[in-house]
C-alpha cells in the first residue's frame, strides 16, 4: 500500500496544544545543541539585520538572505527534533534549501495571480478593493502553507514521501488544527518577546541620539537576530511534531559525520 493510500483510509488526528509542548521541550532538551545552534543562527541573522539597516538592503535581497540562512538551520533542527541527530554536520541541506526558496516562490506567484485577477475583475483598487485584495491573498496563502508545511520535516530527514501530494494527504482534514497550533505558538512568542521590543522602541523614543550609535545599532539587531532565532526553533519544532503526529515517514538516522563548527 502506498505512502498515500495508508494516510488517505487511516487520517491521524493532529494535537496542536501537545506540538507547542513538545517545541518547547526540544529546545530545552537540546542543551548545548540548542545554545550552539542558537547562537550561531541568533549571531548570522543579527548581523544580517544589521547590515539591512546599515547598507539600507531592502525588498527581495534580504528576505531571500534571511531565508536561506533560516532554512539551513531549519533543516539541521527538524533532523534533531526527529531524527535525534545533535550535530551541525555536513549532511547535505542543499535539497532542504532549494524546496523552501521553491515554495517561498509559488507564494508569491500566487499572491501575484491573485492580484492580477482581482484587478481584471475590479478594474483598479479602490481602498475597499485594496483591503479585500489582501485578505485573499493572505487567506490564499495560509491554506497553500498549511497543506504543504509538513513537506519541509520529510525532506530534512531524507524520506521518501516529500512530494507536495504527499505533505497534501498527510495534512488533509487537519488544517484548523495546524492553523491552531501555529497560532497558539505565535501567541507565546509574542508575549515572551514583547519586553525586549518594548525596552528598544522605549529606548529609541526616549533616547533617539542612541540609535545614531553604530554600536547600539548592532547589538539591538543582535537582540532582534537571537529572539528571531529562538522562535525560528519553536517554530520548527511545531512543524516537526505535527509531522511525527500525522504519521510522516521518519527514516533511522545513518549520520555520523563531523560537526561543521567543531
Amino acid at each position: 500500500m502506498s505512502f498515500i493510500e495508508t494516510h488517505i483510509i487511516e487520517p491521524e488526528q493532529a494535537k496542536p496544544v501537545i506540538a507547542v509542548k513538545e517545541a518547547f521541550t526540544a529546545l530545552k532538551d537540546g542543551g548545548q545543541y540548542t545554545l550552539k545552534i542558537t547562537a550561531f543562527l541568533g549571531l548570522v541573522l543579527g548581523v544580517l539585520f544589521w547590515a539591512e539597516e546599515r547598507f539600507d538592503i531592502n525588498g527581495i535581497g534580504g528576505a531571500v538572505a534571511q531565508t536561506l540562512v533560516e532554512a539551513i538551520f531549519i533543516y539541521y533542527w527538524h533532523r534533531f527534533f526527529l531524527l535525534e541527530e545533535a550535530e551541525l554536520t555536513n549532511s547535505d541541506y542543499t535539497p532542504f534549501v532549494k524546496r523552501t526558496l521553491f515554495y517561498y516562490l509559488v507564494l508569491a506567484l500566487t499572491a501575484i495571480m491573485l492580484a492580477f485577477v482581482f484587478i481584471a475583475l475590479v478594474g483598479g483598487l479602490s481602498d475597499t478593493g485594496t483591503v479585500a485584495l489582501i485578505l485573499a491573498g493572505t487567506v490564499a496563502a495560509l491554506f497553500v502553507v498549511l497543506r504543504i508545511v509538513l513537506v519541509f520535516p520529510a525532506i530534512a530527514v531524507g524520506s521518501d514521501a516529500r512530494a507536495m501530494a504527499d505533505a497534501f494527504v498527510l495534512s488533509s482534514g487537519n488544517a484548523t488544527r495546524l492553523a491552531a497550533g501555529y497560532f497558539l505558538m505565535l501567541l507565546i512568542v509574542l508575549l515572551a518577546f514583547f519586553p525586549a521590543f518594548i525596552v528598544l522602541g522605549y529606548a529609541e523614543f526616549s533616547a533617539p541620539e542612541m540609535f545614531a550609535n553604530e554600536g547600539f545599532i548592532l547589538v539591538s539587531n543582535l537582540i532582534i537576530g537571537f529572539t528571531a532565532a529562538v522562535s525560528t526553533l519553536l517554530w520548527a519544532g511545531v512543524n516537526s511534531s505535527f509531522y511525527r503526529q500525522l504519521g510522516g515517514d521518519i527514516p533511522a538516522s545513518a549520520s555520523d559525520e563531523t560537526g561543521i563548527f567543531e
